[in-house]
């Protein structure tokens, strides 16, 4: 008995609790109007923060499109220093913001001796600041006219040659017209070509060889 009291009290409570909670079509609208107007806040609170991120973003936007690109260096432009000295192209390359490299010679048929024949990289080329530009010197030509040294004392003839890098050799021979300490003969003869290095015979008369 007592438990079919308590069932009957519980489904009198859970009546009045039914009865008690708000229903109809006016509280239906009340749920619309609330949930309608956190929907309307929750649009307002968005917008305010787009347009908080805009205001902040407009000025980091504008000095980044202001704002210098990051250097990597100047660089420079290879200068063209062929036909100059040593010296002289090496004072070039350092005033155009590079620096000198390895300094080589070789053998060139059209450019003097001691003068530059080109660089490597090559003139015109654009290289980053502080870069080596190596330079070619003229070691000469491969090959050499042989000056015409008659006429010549065997001291003259002999510094010319060998400051063409050229070899001399000198041998008595009497020769009573020519002019006292002077050169009577040569071999290979003047304006003949013959390689750097080669060896020229020079002809003194005995009596007149002073050197």
């Amino acid at each position: 008995m007592s438990d079919y009291i308590a069932a009957i009290l519980q489904e009198g409570s859970e009546a009045v609790a039914l009865a008690a909670k708000p229903s109809g079509p006016q509280v239906i609208r009340a749920r619309g109007d609330r949930r309608r107007r956190r929907r309307e806040a929750g649009l307002a609170i968005a917008a305010l923060a787009v347009v908080a991120f805009g205001a902040g973003a407009y000025p980091l936007a504008r000095h980044l499109s202001t704002a210098p690109a990051a250097s990597g260096g100047a660089g420079g432009i290879v200068p063209r220093v062929a036909g100059e000295t040593l010296v002289s192209a090496e004072q070039t390359v350092v005033r155009a913001g590079l620096s000198v490299g390895h300094v080589s010679r070789q053998h060139s048929d059209a450019v003097p001796l001691g003068l530059v024949v080109g660089t490597s990289p090559r003139a015109g080329a654009a290289e980053p600041k502080g870069v080596r530009i190596n330079i070619v010197v003229s070691a000469g030509g491969g090959t050499i006219v042989v000056p015409d040294v008659l006429g010549m004392t065997d001291s003259a003839a002999k510094q010319l040659l060998l400051s063409l890098q050229m070899r001399v050799e000198v041998r008595t021979a009497a020769s009573p017209a020519a002019a006292p300490g002077t050169i009577t003969a040569e071999s290979p003869a003047a304006g003949v070509k013959v390689p750097r290095g080669s060896i020229i015979v020079l002809s003194v008369d005995p009596a007149k060889h002073g050197s």
